[in-house]
């Protein structure tokens, strides 16, 4: 999150958002999500329900990979589609 050319954004309520600020063709982007769920449970009481309960999704995006045209093997014609690589969640 602190390195260089990753974007990272703080919300109010705990939420944090981190992704690569440019991502590069050939290497999988990491994305990140993370905040800490409110619920209305009261505090100290059954219903409390894990106030404090950190939850995380983190994804590998792959993008900018070429398409090769079938007649002409030196010709990029565009792009595939961005891929999820893997992810990864808390819940």
């Amino acid at each position: 999150g602190d390195a260089t050319g990753t974007w990272s954004l703080r919300l109010p309520g705990g939420v944090l958002i981190q992704c690569p600020r440019v991502v590069v063709g050939g290497m999988a982007g990491i994305c990140r999500l993370a905040w800490l769920p409110e619920d209305d449970g009261e505090a100290g009481t059954p219903d409390d329900g894990n106030r404090a309960k950190l939850l995380r999704v983190e994804a590998s995006v792959s993008a900018l990979e070429p398409v090769v045209s079938d007649e002409d093997e030196n010709m990029m014609v565009g792009f595939y589609p961005p891929s999820l690589g893997s992810l990864r969640t808390d819940v």
